[in-house]
């Protein structure tokens, strides 16, 4: 049987123990020095290292953390002992699950946005919920020649504002190499950030596939993984005080799981009911879920397409479904005026 280690064990003086640390004080397990060591003592790096060890970890750990802004720190009463709590960005990061670097790109990216976020077209939004992280580079000609050549005025506007002009991508398809390779991920993100937007308008998979010459499978990826990053860019945003960015972001979570427009997101509630069928729907005169919830099923049958083998059990198995949807609904309001009316005469 192979020597059981600990997980953080070749990473034991950077991010590891920083993440660690930060999730001992956010999550209450630590507030000093001496309740951080402690806590480091009850996990495995306690095996592998002496207490001298684990008490330099804590302390480099705190003054990390607090220099980059992530703990506050405060004298515990009349004793020299410092009480550590976390600051914004450090409950932001805790909840959002990013590693300290990644707090840290992510918070100067939202700030930034905060500034200067266009709204005249979507563009903007899509590039904020596109991943930050593993993007694979596109082909730059193919870029240049057919993408950017069919990009909307006001998208190309949005792009000069992040920094990337027709002149920047004509030198890229001549083989210019960037010195840090920044402007270089801000074009690749908006590269995808642009596929990204087609699929939310509902392009199909294909055509999209064709024009930015990426995989079903890669568009499908990114289509997944910008929702879990929306998801933990909506926590960051929440606990880092952006109010105004979290309700623009929540906006885009079902819209990315399922590749639609803002208003066929109630109907995507419905079991049974994705990116198709929800355009079906709406264009068959059933806008709301009550509407399908009512509907008669073979009149709902005949009206909708893309019901498909058994459509006669589909529209059934729907306005179930819709009902269900409706009467959790009403069962959440119910709850929710109860409880402000508890205590009322």
């Amino acid at each position: 049987m192979p020597f059981l280690k600990s997980c953080i064990l070749d990473e034991a003086d950077c991010c590891a123990v920083h993440r660690m640390t930060l999730e001992g004080i956010c999550g209450g397990y630590a507030c000093t020095l001496p309740d951080l060591i402690a806590f480091l003592k009850c996990t495995l790096l306690a095996v592998h290292f002496n207490p001298e060890k684990l008490t330099s970890l804590a302390e480099n750990a705190l003054a990390y953390l607090k220099k980059n802004e992530f703990l506050l720190e405060e004298p515990l009463g009349d004793t020299d002992v410092k009480r550590y709590k976390p600051s914004n960005l450090g409950n932001a990061t805790y909840h959002s699950s990013f590693t300290d670097p990644e707090a840290k790109l992510v918070n100067s990216e939202l700030q930034r946005a905060r500034e200067g976020l266009v709204l005249v077209d979507e563009l903007h939004m899509c590039y904020l919920v596109t991943p930050l992280f593993d993007l694979a580079p596109p082909n730059w000609n193919h870029f240049y020649n057919k993408v950017w050549t069919g990009v909307k005025l006001e998208q190309k506007k949005i792009a000069l504002k992040l920094g990337i002009s027709d002149a920047f991508l004509i030198s890229k398809c001549g083989g210019f190499v960037t010195k840090d390779g920044a402007r270089d991920r801000v074009a690749c993100r908006l590269y995808h950030a642009l596929a990204l937007l087609d699929l939310t308008h509902e392009v199909s998979l294909q055509e999209v596939s064709t024009r930015f010459g990426m995989t079903r499978a890669t568009l499908e990826g990114l289509m997944q993984n910008s929702a879990a990053f929306a998801g933990s860019m909506v926590q960051f945003c929440k606990h880092a005080g952006f109010w105004d960015l979290e309700a623009l972001l929540s906006c885009y979570l079902k819209r990315l799981n399922f590749g639609v427009k803002p208003e066929l997101i109630p109907l995507t509630d419905i079991n049974g009911v994705g990116r198709s069928r929800a355009r079906a729907l709406w264009e068959a005169g059933y806008r709301s879920v009550k509407a399908i919830s009512m509907a008669n099923a073979a009149d709902l049958q005949r009206s909708v397409k893309y019901l498909g083998p058994y459509p006669a059990a589909s529209a059934n198995m729907i306005i179930r479904s819709a009902t269900e949807v409706l009467r959790q609904q009403a069962e959440k309001l119910r709850q929710e005026a109860e409880a402000l009316l508890t205590g009322f005469p």
